[in-house]
């Protein structure tokens, strides 16, 4: 969900990039269920591969919450933040493959490829089975 009383800005993470050939759209932000990490988003049997359970199952109720919360689609080159709690275990760019996965998947973006910068950071003040994503578009200014 977008967190209450706060805008969908996030100080100095808009502006012109260098050059002032780019510049950034109003990020959007959500919170969602901790993603799984990249180690354990599929079950193998033989030489089949499956999404494991738990993947399917915070894939489902993050599309739940992208779609209730009517969150917005970006076209063409993003940037994505996630912030992840202080306390979790483990490396947090192992989370960042589900999150991508998750926009595209709910057509948020086109296509993964078209992230152009990706921000993971452990913070203070989300509960630790929570994370914020943030995406904002990236819009390309014609040079003169």
């Amino acid at each position: 969900m977008i967190a209450p009383g706060k805008s969908n800005s996030r100080g100095g993470a808009g502006g012109a990039q260098e050059g002032g050939a780019a510049s950034r759209a109003a990020p959007s932000t959500i919170l969602l269920p901790l993603p799984p990490t990249a180690n354990h988003m599929w079950v193998h049997a033989g030489s089949r591969h499956f999404r494991a359970p738990h993947y399917v199952s915070w894939l489902t109720e993050c599309s739940w919450r992208l779609t209730a919360e009517k969150f917005p689609r970006f076209h063409g080159k993003f940037a994505m933040s996630l912030d992840l709690p202080r306390g979790m275990r483990g490396d947090i760019d192992n989370r960042t493959k589900c999150a991508l996965d998750l926009l595209v998947r709910n057509s948020i973006v086109s296509d993964d490829r078209h992230c152009d910068r990706l921000i993971i950071s452990r913070v203070d003040d989300l509960p630790a089975k929570q994370c914020r994503l943030i995406v904002t578009e990236i819009k390309q200014e014609k040079e003169l």
